[in-house]
């Protein structure tokens, strides 16, 4: 499990995928990325979500996003992020 934590931006988008991009290289069967601590997600910061997604599809680890607020629910929704990660539940 990764805990996130702040703003998920552009700003913060590098760090943020090295972080889980790292924890990828255990590969665990299951990344659940808990964001329950995430207080503003962007569009350019749900862009370390999606590479994280696309990284984990290709080593076959499901991918589980838990405890998002409903800002960060609302722009995976809107940027189409719920089909890689979703709020409490695997996706691939």
């Amino acid at each position: 499990m990764v805990g996130l934590r702040g703003d998920l931006t552009a700003d913060t988008v590098d760090d943020t995928r090295r972080v889980l991009l790292a924890a990828l290289r255990e590969a665990p069967e299951v990344l659940e990325i808990d964001v329950s601590r995430v207080t503003h997600l962007d569009p350019d910061g749900a862009l370390a979500l999606l590479l994280t997604a696309r990284a984990a599809g290709d080593q076959g680890t499901r991918v589980s996003v838990t405890h998002a607020r409903a800002q960060v629910t609302a722009v995976m929704r809107r940027t189409g992020l719920e089909r890689y990660l979703a709020h409490g539940r695997s996706a691939r």
